[in-house]
């Protein structure tokens, strides 16, 4: 975070920490990842599921942004991902009750953000593992996993310019892009 620090003390003619402390600045870069990796989704975490056998609405991780993949348990060919709307408009209403052993679809966005069900339900007992989900992930706070620090500090420039409305500041926020 130092070096991100540093930079944007030179630009706004800050180099003795007097006007950001580190605590803003280091507030603003972790924002700055956290909106690269939700555009870019080039943070990915994976996790085992395996069915509860109380239902079949599966909870997303804390980090969650966005699925990438799910891959059946003994399968290299991953399930489609599809929004639950659409297979209610393709299936309805029998989508919420058909059961089967085939999956055909993991179906996400159901009934609130960050849990995912299959289609048709599961017919498994608990404790199986059904599969692995592959996502896009949060970065992790006060921890640097973005490599394109040069994007984090425009992109920290640009919040300072909309704390101070500085058009200095914005003139070289505006290169903030993802590499």
């Amino acid at each position: 975070f130092q070096a991100i620090r540093d930079f944007v003390r030179r630009e706004t003619l800050d180099t003795p920490g007097t006007r950001w402390t580190d605590e803003e600045l280091d507030r603003y870069i972790n924002l700055a990842q956290l909106t690269y990796a939700r555009r870019s989704g080039c943070l990915t975490g994976t996790v085992d599921v395996y069915h509860n056998g109380l239902d079949d609405i599966f909870q997303t991780p804390d980090n969650y942004i966005k699925a990438k993949e799910f891959k059946l348990a003994g399968s290299d060919i991953p399930l489609p991902l599809v929004s639950w709307h659409i297979l209610a408009t393709e299936h309805s209403p029998r989508f919420l009750s058909d059961t089967n052993s085939d999956l055909y679809y993991c179906c996400f966005d159901y009934e609130c953000w960050n849990q995912f069900r299959f289609y048709p339900n599961l017919d498994v007992d608990a404790g199986t593992f059904i599969g692995t989900l592959k996502y896009a992930r949060k970065p992790e706070i006060d921890v640097l996993e973005i490599h394109n620090m040069e994007s984090i500090a425009y992109y920290v420039l640009f919040r300072i310019f909309l704390k101070e409305r500085m058009p200095k500041y914005l003139k070289k926020a505006y290169t903030y892009k993802m590499k």
